[in-house]
């Protein structure tokens, strides 16, 4: 009797266990069906963008449109600037359209993929042109204009380029001064209007002795900005600084 009762026992348990499993593959079904269905959902309401100018591209795993994928392919490798105060200056891209709508919207609010590939493209570069440096910075802002528009963009695409390059990102300068907006002045004016807004982060003073800074910003046109940054820099005792920007303003 006990070794029937046994018997018994177990083959209930055996149909329990068979009807578990059963129920089990029936829920993982439903779950993967559902996770299917809401993946179509999203791509109908969310189509897949271009990264650079927003466009609906053909699939989920195309970064750019056709337009911006010739662009990037037919790019020089960079555009060079001098200046009195930076030991070199690179940029990635021409200031043009598609780029300089991007670079427009991304300081309006927080494009966190756009900053991953700007900063990617940053790494390409550094990379290539064999640049080594020990700190990473960008041109500061007002806090009353980091407040204001809740982020730095060209601090988003910098802190990024750290993470890549494994090289620390410091906030190394402030913007104390308000000044006019460099775009509607002349190269001379611009020079006069960013000198002095600048200053070194207390907890920076005697840091800088004999190291390499690179200064990221998303755009050069003159120069002005990045030299005077530069000229702080030196100032508080950084042997070289290098500068590089997402894109360079070409004069036509």
């Amino acid at each position: 009797m006990n070794s029937s009762y046994c018997t018994i026992d177990n083959e209930k348990m055996q149909t329990t266990v068979f009807e578990e499993r059963r129920a089990c593959i029936q829920r993982e079904k439903r779950v993967k069906y559902s996770k299917g269905g809401d993946k179509m959902l999203k791509g109908l309401v969310y189509p897949p963008v271009c990264t650079l100018c927003g466009k609906i591209v053909g699939g989920e795993n195309e970064k750019y449109c056709q337009a911006c994928q010739k662009r990037l392919e037919n790019r020089p490798k960079c555009y060079r600037t001098d200046g009195e105060f930076f030991d070199l200056c690179l940029s990635v891209f021409a200031f043009e359209e598609p780029l300089a709508e991007t670079l427009r919207n991304m300081k309006r609010r927080k494009h966190p993929a756009r900053a991953n590939l700007l900063a990617k493209a940053l790494e390409a570069l550094v990379a290539e042109q064999g640049l080594t440096f020990d700190y990473i910075t960008c041109v500061p802002v007002r806090w009353r204009q980091k407040l204001t528009r809740g982020l730095n963009h060209s601090e988003e695409i910098a802190v990024r380029l750290a993470k890549y390059t494994r090289i620390p990102y410091c906030r190394i300068l402030q913007k104390h001064l308000r000044n006019k907006r460099q775009s509607s002045l002349s190269q001379k004016e611009r020079k006069a209007n960013v000198y002095g807004v600048y200053r070194l982060n207390r907890r920076w003073e005697g840091q800088l002795a004999g190291k390499t800074v690179l200064v990221v910003d998303d755009i050069v046109t003159t120069g002005s900005t990045l030299g005077e940054v530069a000229r702080i820099l030196k100032m508080s005792g950084a042997n070289r600084v290098l500068c590089v920007t997402v894109a360079k303003s070409i004069s036509k």
